[in-house]
């Protein structure tokens, strides 16, 4: 990436749904979401990971993720509410919620049977 504003960012408050025939008491599961070799220059805010109250967003993996900041862009680079994971090898480091000690490296599932998907 280069030039970008967010370089990562995903949200569970869309406060939106396509049709009238939802339950908004009904939330997904959302876990295991490995994000791993990813470079970016001239970037503004590294990340914005916002999962849902009551639901979050749990066993986030960052591993291998270097951004250089843009110039001005502030001391504050992630910002993350409803996530909790582990993270290695991140620059600038990740938020507190992605730097779980509890956590391992077990929570980075290996991509390997989708690397197509990984150098395209």
């Amino acid at each position: 990436m280069e030039n970008v504003h967010v370089g990562i960012e995903f949200t569970g408050n869309c406060s939106t749904h396509p049709d009238d025939s939802f339950d908004p008491s009904d939330l997904p599961a959302i876990d295991h979401v490995t994000m791993k070799n990813m470079a970016g220059t001239n970037i503004s805010v590294a990340g914005v990971l916002s999962g849902i109250e009551g639901a979050p967003f749990t066993a986030i993996c960052l591993s291998n993720l270097n951004f250089s900041m843009a110039a001005g862009s502030g001391p504050s680079s992630w910002s993350c509410s409803d996530v909790s994971g582990y993270s290695e090898a991140v620059f600038p480091e990740p938020c507190t919620e992605l730097r779980d000690p509890s956590s391992s490296s077990s929570v980075c599932y290996s991509l390997a049977s989708y690397s197509a998907i990984e150098t395209a």
